[in-house]
């Protein structure tokens, strides 16, 4: 998990009956202040809008 200032690293464990747990890793600190994001387009259709680059091939793996 990334948030300002700190980070921490999380282990996803099965616990008892199957039960899905996560176990706290690693932790620290970081000098960001703000979480940095960017968008990338494969075939730009508007504003933050976009065709999945592999949409051809999946639908091939269905016909199959």
């Amino acid at each position: 998990m990334l948030r300002p200032g700190s980070w921490e690293l999380y282990r996803e464990v099965k616990g008892q009956d199957s039960k899905v747990e996560f176990l706290l890793e690693g932790a620290g600190s970081i000098s960001l202040s703000e979480i940095p994001v960017t968008v990338v387009y494969s075939r730009k259709l508007g504003y933050l809008v976009s065709r999945p680059p592999l949409l051809d091939l999946a639908m091939t793996n269905i016909s199959h």
